[in-house]
Formats: C-alpha cells, sequence, structure tokens
C-alpha cells in the first residue's frame, strides 16, 4: 500500500493545462494540484475538464485540510 503524506493546513493552487492528442479535436487536460508554502505538486490528473476529473484531484486534496484552495474553475474555502 502506497502512503502518500499530505502537507496539514496548507494554501494550495489548483492549475489546468491544455493539451492534444493527435489532434485538436482530442483535447486533454493535465490538472494540477500546487501547495504554495511547500512549492511541490501535491496531486495531478490528466484527462478531459469534466467535474469527474476535477473532483479526484480536489477530493484528495481535502485530506490536507487546506486553509484556502484557489483554481480558475471551482471554488472552495
Amino acid at each position: 500500500m502506497l502512503s502518500v503524506q499530505f502537507p496539514i493546513g496548507v494554501t494550495i493552487e489548483v492549475d489546468e493545462l491544455k493539451t492534444h492528442t493527435q489532434n485538436k479535436s482530442n483535447e486533454r487536460w493535465v490538472v494540477t494540484a500546487y501547495c504554495r508554502e511547500t512549492k511541490k505538486i501535491i496531486d495531478y490528473k490528466f484527462g478531459r475538464i469534466t467535474t469527474k476529473t476535477l473532483q479526484c484531484v480536489t477530493g484528495t486534496l481535502l485530506f490536507a485540510n487546506p486553509v484556502k484552495i484557489y483554481t480558475s474553475i471551482l471554488s472552495y474555502s
């Protein structure tokens, strides 16, 4: 079993990067969660930009009991 330690009580920024696979009609997104205090990537997901994709990342982040999560798509506080 993989043991991952999350920084607790930090500020997290979620960023999205759009890319294409094979052609422009096949959009994919890289969603990353970045800790502002430690300057490390906490989690990431590659896939279509859907609520499910974002929830995979943000759901994991809630274990860190963040002070705030910043993103251009969702709003958590």
